[in-house]
Parts: C-alpha cells; sequence; structure tokens
C-alpha cells in the first residue's frame, strides 16, 4: 500500500501538482476488526489519518459500505428542514398544501434520493422501510392535516420512498448504460434501440 501511495506522490510531483497531507485521509473498506496490518501509510513524510468514514460527492461511505451513517444524516437533515417548513405554516396562515407539497417533493425528497444508485441496496432492509415511511408520514400529516390512520400516500400521490429509491437507481443504471452505446445508437430512438441490442 505504501508502495502505491510512493508511486501517487511522485507522479504528482512530476505533474507539477501538489497533494496536501493535512487534507489526505485513508480510509479502508473491509469487514476485518482488525487493520492494524495496513500501518501507518505517510505521505510526504507525514502520516495520513485513518478514518472509519469519508464523504465523497455528498455520500457518506462507511468503513463496511452499510450505509448507516449515511442513512442517519439524510434523515436528520430531512427532518431539520421539514421542521423549518412547518415553522412557516399555521392552521389559518403560512403555506398553502399544495406549496408544502411542491416543496417536498421537488426540493427535499430529491435530496433524499440523491445517489441512490449506490446506496439503494439499504432500503430493502425493513428498518429503512420505516424510517423513510416515517419521514413522508411526517410529511403527509404536515400537508394535509388528517387523521393519522388515513391513506395519506395513495390522496397526494406519493410513491413510498423505499420503491422511488429502487426506481432511480434502475434509472441511474440504464442512463449508464446507455452512455456505454455507439453514438449512432444514441441519437435515434434509446429506448427503442436499447430494446433491441437485448434481444
Amino acid at each position: 500500500m505504501q508502495n502505491s501511495l510512493n508511486m501517487v506522490a511522485n507522479w504528482a510531483v512530476k505533474e507539477d501538482l501538489n497533494i496536501s497531507p493535512h487534507k489526505t485521509a485513508m480510509a479502508p473498506f473491509t469487514n476485518r476488526r482488525k487493520i492494524e496490518a495496513l500501518g501507518p501509510l505517510k505521505l510526504h513524510g507525514k502520516n495520513l489519518k485513518m478514518l472509519d468514514k469519508i464523504k465523497y460527492l455528498g455520500v457518506i461511505l462507511d468503513s463496511r459500505l452499510t450505509w448507516n451513517q449515511h442513512l442517519q444524516k439524510k434523515i436528520r437533515k430531512t427532518q431539520t428542514t421539514f421542521a423549518l417548513v412547518r415553522l412557516t405554516c399555521g392552521r389559518k396562515w403560512g403555506l398553502r398544501p399544495n406549496i408544502a407539497h411542491w416543496l417536498y417533493t421537488r426540493v427535499i425528497r430529491p435530496s433524499i434520493l440523491y445517489g441512490a444508485l449506490v446506496w439503494w441496496s439499504k432500503v430493502i432492509q425493513k428498518i429503512t422501510k420505516t424510517h423513510l415511511g416515517r419521514i413522508q408520514r411526517m410529511v403527509c400529516l404536515a400537508i394535509m392535516e388528517a387523521m393519522k390512520s388515513t391513506a395519506m400516500e395513495v390522496l397526494l400521490n406519493l410513491t413510498p420512498l423505499n420503491l422511488l429509491m429502487m426506481a432511480e437507481a434502475r434509472m441511474a443504471l440504464y442512463r449508464l448504460h446507455i452512455l456505454k452505446q455507439p453514438a449512432d445508437l444514441k441519437n435515434r430512438n434509446g429506448v427503442a434501440i436499447y430494446l433491441e441490442k437485448c434481444e
């Protein structure tokens, strides 16, 4: 591992690039409990920090790729954001229900679904479905001010978040597959060409 790091450091120097050891950290992705074998890695003579999680493009990757920390952060952020939205609403004043619905579907929900292609497998777990269901239920209650037993998702035409997450991941995978097609195929009927190629 140290040899590979040295190669990267030498390449950076050769290309007139600078890698700061203070801003560089290592996050091993493994199921092993003991990772001492990796040893202290050095960059430009300074030890790199060893982290159990790392944030990359807005997605939190933990060392075992359980996505627990990413999901918890998404839930906290959503609850905080919607709590701020609710502060602007009253029974007889504030945001109209259709505006609250728009804010959820166009601002809050896309932030939850961000990076679905990477962490969608987490939504298969029952506990995750429960957490996502609670978020959507909180939103539905705020929009409709209905009884808790009402089938609010159906009335508001909101797809359950776990199903929407899987659909978003599939669409992202489909887009990636289409990008790999030759240019002449992409310029014609994309879906029809894709189906022809699969047959």
